[in-house]
């Protein structure tokens, strides 16, 4: 599974989640409502009152330890999937290709130019890493850029993360009107990411897939 694809479903997971959350506690939320009108009607009296209002409530406690839960094993899944992603996959280098490296001194905008075709069109990690060593061996500064793409998706993360359990605390519905739009803008901010790193000449040392 590709970085990039990991983040997407941590993203699909808490999202969902929010979303049945959000539904099940709008509901319990309507019948405390309807709980208070029938008191004010005496067709429930104080003590039925009490007793309908705490499992109302026990419902909406319920509903936001499920997300949390979700949440969090989701986040789970997410660090287990990126420490996968940090695994160096070697792949086969001719040894035409080899020898190449070895006799040529690239300019800087030849090595970016190969570290990007190597990561976008044959995804062959190991190429991209020899034309990255190439480059600094000749003191070209070939800027890794992998530790603010990853920085940009889990803040994107945190923040749809954080969202959510502001929307299941917000009883004016303001979160809830604009959940489609911020688990929209959170995508995008990955999308962005992962195009600008895939554009970029940088290779990670670490092994970050070269699919982004």
């Amino acid at each position: 599974m590709s970085y990039r694809k990991s983040v997407n479903e941590t993203m699909t997971a808490i999202s969902t989640a929010a979303a049945d959350a959000q539904a099940k506690i709008e509901k319990a939320r309507r019948f405390k409502e309807g709980n208070r009108k029938n008191l004010r009607d005496r067709i429930v009296g104080t003590e039925g009152f009490r007793q309908n209002n705490d499992a109302y409530d026990r419902q909406i406690s319920d509903a936001k330890a499920a997300f949390r839960e979700t949440a969090q094993r989701a986040m789970d899944e997410y660090a287990k999937q990126r420490s996968a992603s940090f695994v160096p996959r070697p792949r086969d280098v001719s040894p035409e290709t080899m020898q190449f490296l070895s006799l040529i001194d690239l300019t800087q905008a030849e090595a970016a130019q190969l570290v990007r075709e190597a990561k976008q069109k044959d995804g062959n990690y190991t190429l991209a890493r020899m034309i990255y060593a190439n480059a600094n061996r000749q003191g070209i500064d070939m800027h890794d850029d992998a530790a603010g793409y990853i920085a940009k998706c889990e803040g994107a993360i945190s923040s749809l993360t954080e969202t959510c359990s502001s929307m299941l605390d917000d009883e004016s519905g303001a979160y809830a009107k604009a959940f489609g739009q911020v688990v929209a803008s959170a995508a995008k901010d990955v999308s962005e990411a992962s195009d600008a790193y895939m554009g970029s000449a940088g290779v990670t040392s670490e092994g970050l897939p070269i699919e982004g």
